[in-house]
């Protein structure tokens, strides 16, 4: 009886290649950094595409002047957010201490859209690695 191990290519039986390690399996804190430069970069741009579109959406749906004033807020309100997470993205990217700082101060707002990217952020700001490579101590 032939072994589940072999197969039969031709006339010869070759063993199957040993099994590799999943490749990426272990990020080091560099890497989980730039990751979340990244995912905070594409929610800046999430937020940037509604700022872009705000003009078109103010035409269709503010008709009465009385709606100007709420427009101007909710504008307003996500250019910051868009701001801050465009600051985020950049000041990590660069190692800056300050990208953690405004990394930690977005989180709680991506937890309302982007969840899992605002746990992901927590998790990592506060684990031994996040707090290493900023040159943060571990008591704080």
């Amino acid at each position: 009886m032939k072994s589940p191990r072999h197969h039969k290519i031709g006339c010869r039986y070759r063993k199957y290649p040993p099994l590799l390690p999943m490749r990426g399996s272990y990020m080091s804190a560099k890497d989980h950094n730039g990751t979340l430069a990244m995912l905070y970069a594409a929610v800046a741009a999430f937020y940037t595409c509604g700022i872009v579109a705000a003009p078109w959406i103010i035409e269709k749906n503010f008709r009465r002047p009385e709606q100007i004033p709420t427009a101007i807020l909710v504008f307003g309100a996500v250019l910051l957010i868009a701001l801050l997470f465009w600051s985020a993205a950049i000041h990590m990217h660069r190692r800056k201490s300050i990208g953690r700082t405004l990394a930690l101060i977005a989180a709680p707002i991506t937890m309302f859209a982007f969840w899992p990217i605002g746990i992901y952020a927590w998790w990592f700001f506060h684990s031994y690695g996040g707090k290493a490579l900023y040159g943060i101590d571990d008591d704080s």
